[in-house]
């Protein structure tokens, strides 16, 4: 809903690092050290009725990817 303010990512094969942070709303994505996304939920016509919790995924849409070093941490606490 939200498109990227910044292409970050490295050339293949290197590995990029992306960086999650879920606060309430607002969502912010930081990959290689540069914030590409920055946005609250509740401020998007198409999902602000939306709840606000569910399941973490990762995916690719185009080819094979490889995933290293996952980490979920409970801000909360």
């Amino acid at each position: 809903y939200v498109a990227p303010t910044a292409l970050a990512n490295k050339p293949a094969p290197e590995w990029n690092i992306v960086e999650v942070e879920c606060v309430g709303s607002k969502i912010r994505v930081a990959m290689n050290g540069k914030e590409v996304l920055n946005a609250d939920q509740s401020t998007i016509d198409e999902i602000k009725k939306k709840p606000l919790s569910g399941f973490v995924c990762i995916q690719s849409h185009s080819k094979q990817v490889e995933f290293r070093n996952l980490r979920i941490r409970d801000l909360a606490k």
